[in-house]
């Protein structure tokens, strides 16, 4: 995938509200890179979800070029960890982002997003093996948007379910495949379950 080809598509639609990049399978660092000489202030929502080669310095000159982004997908982010955790920290604006299985992520990484992300309504998480209960209780903490979180196939435990459930706007708690999680966990959330929560 040409870097230039990207800019010069984006020269050509100066308002796109939407970037999907599903269809490029292979999106290296330079690529993303480009924006930064053409900045898409319109950009909002932009898919990586099945594309790989690009890394945290792609994902800086992503959100420094893209101001007013709310929605990012970076599904399959096998190589996506913390460092890229704290580039994507810098886009304040971010109201969705989908992380499935962005495997070397850690607590430290979702802690970075947790502190610069206030605003995330929707997160994914599911098959981040590096989450623990440390970083989810830190996201409950500041994030108190939250309508949508996916923590399946994750490594948490019953200790962070207090602090997801007081979450006031949450509406849809994923935890399929969460081993640390059984009956008994779930049993005593009947007194602590947000009144929100569908």
């Amino acid at each position: 995938y040409r870097a230039d080809l990207l800019r010069a598509a984006l020269a050509r639609y100066p308002t796109a509200v939407r970037l999907d990049l599903t269809l490029c399978p292979r999106v290296p660092g330079a690529a993303l890179a480009a924006l930064s000489s053409a900045p898409m202030p319109s950009l909002r929502a932009v898919d990586l979800s099945r594309s790989r080669g690009f890394g945290a310095p792609g994902l800086a000159a992503l959100v420094a070029a893209c101001p007013g982004l709310a929605d990012l997908d970076l599904s399959n982010g096998v190589d996506l960890g913390d460092a890229a955790a704290a580039e994507l920290a810098r886009a304040r604006g971010l109201q969705r982002l989908c992380l499935s299985r962005c495997k070397p992520m850690t607590d430290m990484g979702l802690g970075c997003i947790a502190v610069g992300c206030p605003d995330l309504r929707e997160l994914t998480l599911n098959w981040c093996l590096g989450i623990t209960d440390l970083g989810v209780q830190l996201l409950a903490l500041k994030c108190k948007k939250l309508r949508t979180l996916n923590l399946s196939y994750t490594m948490i435990s019953k200790d962070c379910l207090p602090a997801i459930m007081k979450l006031p706007n949450l509406e849809v708690l994923a935890l399929a495949g969460c081993v640390g999680i059984d009956d008994d966990a779930l049993g005593g959330l009947e007194n602590e379950c947000s009144k929100s929560l569908r």
